[in-house]
């Protein structure tokens, strides 16, 4: 049982959807990223912006955005992204070549 468990998610790290999806979530996150002032809450750059843009500012401020690059949502997906690229490394490195079937 947890060995069929442990293959499946093995199975699902080493998908190449995972992967493509995990890199396009990354890739697109830091292009928002660049169009909002990042800090903590009181610097100036961020009040204006916050101030600028009522609306936008909960679910910016609720996702991390306004410190993007070490939220909390950002740093999981890089961490499943490169735990995936070292299970599709091993799998090619180590399951398939020379006298291996």
């Amino acid at each position: 049982m947890i060995r069929k468990v442990f293959r499946k998610a093995l199975s699902v790290l080493a998908s190449a959807w995972l992967a493509v999806g995990a890199f396009t979530f990354v890739g697109l996150w830091a292009m928002v990223a660049t169009a909002v002032p990042q800090g903590a809450a009181g610097t100036f750059g961020v009040a204006v912006w916050a101030k600028a843009h009522p609306v936008l500012e909960p679910v910016l401020n609720a996702l991390g955005l306004h410190q993007a690059f070490t939220a909390g949502l950002f740093l999981v997906c890089v961490a499943l992204l490169g735990v995936s690229t070292v299970v599709c490394w091993h799998r090619r490195s180590y399951s398939s070549g020379p006298g291996r079937s």
